[in-house]
């Protein structure tokens, strides 16, 4: 079997003179950034890193964090990105999980890692030789990624290098991209997205511009980078596309866009109608793609068409992409049920938990391992789903997967709250937006703002609320536990009134 970096040096030999990389800072043809990242994984060998061990990358978005990760790989090590922004107690939580002993890191990571335990190299060190080959034993895992934990511990999803290749193998059949594309690198390097839009571009001779991290939050930035740099291949999530999609409507779609992979959350097909124009005429192909962390990015994938966006409601997820199998063991009398998910683009469990990974990876002994995704889906025939709602107890929020509990964990640990609940809510027309209801204890007092700084040392920017409402108790239901219901009409309703007031 070949591995990731063999993909990579192998297309890098291929279109040696092309440009592979870049950011706003600088660039690297396939040839300089084959000798960076060969030149940076000698130095890394030297300190004794390999043998499939995680390695933390550590760097702010851009180039940077391309080199540390393919060097890491050249190594034979495991990448495991964590964000520069993150507390350093979520850090030394995931470095303490996977059991890193080094980082790989630019000048934001290294001040973010200053007071670990963990051994810094920077990006920028070089071996005075290059060193292009792969260590004898390339790593199990092409990476290590940590999603949200219910217990408030992140979970650390083991990513295989057989089920990353897989997907590469298998996008052949159903993503054209090629040397002639520019891709945008628009995601965190913590949210797998990124995996994908690095190793899909830099195994197919394209080019990968690493957008800064305003382009996430600024459409109208974002437009100007995508017209900027000519970008033809470009991932969203649908909160993000819909966002840009405002932008189209008064500026035109960005002229060298061609293709367009939406993920990460339910998608609303009505959001894309200042697209439709592109579409119908084929000027822009558009995929609906699902998939979760642990089935390496994608494994399912509807491409839309220009009926879906005039007729379609449904969130259709289409039907297995080539390297993965979709079943639904049991349904319901309306055809609904949890989708499993098997194959070679399983992830190899999460890490240093063996009875989560048992818990939610069945069949260990059997020849059909799956993944049960407690999402639930609808047939509607010819091999294709309807993404229906999640069951898991988890949220997707702008492509993260938030688990609830654990920001509840945080915001508990005030010493003022009693209570928190955690729901999703789009009721002012921003997007989906993460609301905490908080219950405070009698006689104490806190406020926003407060509370805010006390989740700001415990969360990333990604898993803290957007909005807190403060309430005398939260709704239950006869049986004691949460109305989820309930909670949704206490939180719109606050929103709504804090709007007209």
């Amino acid at each position: 079997m070949t591995s990731l970096w063999r993909l990579f040096t192998a297309t890098a030999r291929q279109f040696h003179r092309r440009t592979a990389l870049r950011d706003s800072d600088r660039g690297y043809t396939y040839a300089e950034l084959a000798d960076a990242c060969g030149r940076l994984a000698a130095v890394l060998r030297a300190r004794g890193i390999g043998n499939s061990e995680p390695v933390l990358v550590c760097a702010d978005r851009g180039a940077d964090a391309v080199v540390a990760t393919l060097a890491i790989v050249a190594a034979g090590a495991t990448p495991t990105p964590v964000e520069p922004g993150s507390p350093a107690t979520r850090l030394a939580i995931i470095a303490r999980t996977c059991g890193a002993r080094h980082a790989v890191v630019d000048d934001a990571g290294a001040a973010a890692m200053s007071t670990g335990d963990v051994a810094l190299t920077h990006v920028g060190e070089r071996a005075p030789d290059p060193s292009r080959e792969e260590s004898t034993a390339p790593s199990r895992l092409a990476y290590v990624l940590f999603t949200s934990g219910s217990t408030g511990v992140p979970k650390g999803v083991e990513v295989t290098q057989r089920g990353l290749l897989a997907l590469l193998s298998g996008a052949a059949q159903w993503d054209s991209s090629g040397p002639a594309d520019v891709w945008a690198g628009f995601h965190s390097f913590s949210f797998d997205v990124s995996m994908w839009e690095m190793w899909r571009s830099l195994t197919v001779g394209a080019e990968l511009v690493v957008l800064p991290r305003r382009a996430q939050v600024d459409a109208g930035h974002a437009w100007s980078l995508l017209d900027r740099y000519e970008i033809s291949v470009l991932c969203q999530t649908p909160t993000a596309v819909r966002m840009l999609g405002n932008q189209v409507e008064a500026r035109g779609i960005p002229p060298r866009l061609r293709r367009m992979l939406i993920a990460g959350e339910r998608l609303d097909f009505g959001s894309l109608r200042p697209f439709a124009a592109a579409v119908a005429t084929g000027g822009l192909e558009i995929w609906n793609l699902y998939g979760p962390t642990e089935a390496t990015v994608y494994s399912a994938g509807h491409r839309v068409t220009a009926h879906d966006l005039d007729h379609e409601r449904r969130s259709v997820i289409g039907r297995a992409l080539p390297h993965v199998r979709l079943r639904v063991p049991e349904r319901a009398d309306d055809g609904i049920g949890e989708l499993w998910i098997s194959g070679a683009g399983l992830a190899a469990g999460y890490c240093g938990d063996p009875a989560l990974t048992q818990d939610r990876f069945v069949g260990a002994d059997t020849a059909e391992r799956s993944y049960r995704t407690g999402d639930l889906v609808r047939d509607i025939g010819g091999g294709a789903y309807e993404f229906v709602a999640r069951r898991g107890g988890f949220l997707k929020v702008r492509g993260y997967r938030v688990e609830p509990g654990e920001i509840v964990h945080a915001v508990c640990a005030h010493p003022a709250v009693s209570q928190a609940a955690v729901a999703v809510s789009d009721v002012l027309g921003f997007g989906d937006t993460i609301v905490c209801t908080v219950v405070l204890r009698t006689g104490c007092s806190v406020t926003d703002l407060q509370l805010r700084r006390h989740i700001a040392q415990l969360l990333p920017d990604y898993m803290r609320p957007g909005r807190i409402v403060f309430a005398e108790r939260l709704p239950q239901l006869p049986s004691g536990k949460l109305d989820q219901r309930a909670l949704q009409m206490l939180i719109d309703d606050r929103l709504r009134n804090q709007v007209h007031s």
